[in-house]
């Protein structure tokens, strides 16, 4: 696990790697769920919130962000696609049935999800890692996987100048492919 130093503080870098041990780690099929679908769709968590059953369709996941009133669809792997229609049946879920939910409550507040994740992240790391934060790693994994800038801003939702400034923030430049591409010139 790296400390990376932004312009506002430091973080937190998680590898893949390293996600996938968390996940591994965690035992509750909901809160491995939020974890997965924070990361794999790059949601934030006010928009996890929101996720029902019927927006779930095979390997994208329709997205509403109540905040700007946009809708995007984000692609999910088929592992976790298969994993959230067990989840569903398992649960007797219905089409407009909150995914996340409590078992007091058919949904979930986004403080509740907060404490959840940094729960399992400091049991694993010995420290808390905001929620936020696997949306940058989405984004930094993506990048350094080739993922363009284009696809990255459509799966996530933001513009590819906030891509970049994240990108900066991190630390994660694509140097290495700019200097393979000069040596070709």
């Amino acid at each position: 696990m790296n400390k990376l130093k932004t312009s506002d503080s430091s973080i937190l870098y998680l590898s893949l790697k390293q996600i996938r041990q968390l996940i591994r780690s965690i035992d509750d099929a909901r809160d491995k769920l939020m974890i997965r679908i924070l990361y794999e769709s790059g949601c934030t968590l006010i928009e996890l919130t929101n996720i029902k059953v019927k927006d779930i369709n095979g390997n994208k996941i329709k997205i509403f962000n109540p905040e700007n009133r946009e809708i995007r669809f984000s692609f999910i792997s088929s592992k976790l696609a298969k994993d959230l229609r067990l989840y569903i049946l398992g649960n007797n879920l219905k089409k407009n049935s909150n995914i996340i939910a409590t078992r007091q409550s058919s949904s979930i507040s986004e403080k509740r999800i907060r404490q959840i994740i940094q729960m399992h992240t400091k049991r694993v790391f010995l420290e808390k890692i905001n929620p936020q934060s696997f949306r940058y790693f989405h984004i930094a994994h993506a990048y350094k996987n080739g993922v363009l800038l284009e696809s990255i801003s459509r799966q996530i939702g933001i513009t590819t100048f906030r891509i970049f400034k994240i990108l900066s923030e991190l630390n994660i430049s694509p140097s290495q492919n700019y200097n393979q591409f000069l040596k070709k010139v």
